[in-house]
């Protein structure tokens, strides 16, 4: 009897569940960046080049954060010059018809830096990456402090 119930309740789920699929389509995404006519321009120069220029550069843009007296080491440290246009962006969520974000003839430009610290050894993870045939695998020791961004845009 229990049997028999309960395959009768997956009956009834499965044709619930196909209905349901026919009358609407299924949901697939939360919400929707959509750009336009977009044109990015990232430039590296030697201006802008080298641990010593970088962090010059880091502390005028974040001039206000007091900087550590003792010598930082970077295991990831670069410096970029960003350009952004698009003619349209918009940032829509899934249920709203109105966007959340709307802008027209966007320009963006400015440097962009990223910054990782050399993780110390409580950070630090030994991983081991396998490709398959014909190699062996192989351990990577990866730093767990973040990557961190530093910008000064100017917006259009």
């Amino acid at each position: 009897l229990y049997a028999t119930l309960k395959k009768k309740n997956a009956e009834i789920y499965i044709q619930r569940s196909k209905l349901m699929y026919k009358a609407a389509p299924p949901r697939t995404r939360l919400f929707a960046w959509n750009m336009t006519n977009v044109e990015i321009l990232i430039l590296a120069d030697t201006t802008i080049h080298g641990a010593e220029k970088v962090i010059k550069i880091m502390r005028e843009i974040d001039a206000d954060s007091p900087w550590p007296e003792e010598v930082i080491e970077f295991s990831t440290l670069w410096c970029r010059v960003v350009s952004l246009r698009c003619a349209e962006w918009k940032f829509q969520l899934r249920d709203f018809p109105q966007p959340l974000m709307e802008v027209r003839q966007c320009y963006i430009c400015g440097q962009l830096v990223g910054a990782e610290q050399v993780a110390p050894k409580r950070a630090t993870r030994t991983v081991e990456v396998h490709l398959g045939e014909p190699f062996e695998p192989f351990a990577i020791e990866r730093g767990m402090l973040p990557l961190k961004f530093y910008h000064d845009f100017n917006c259009e």
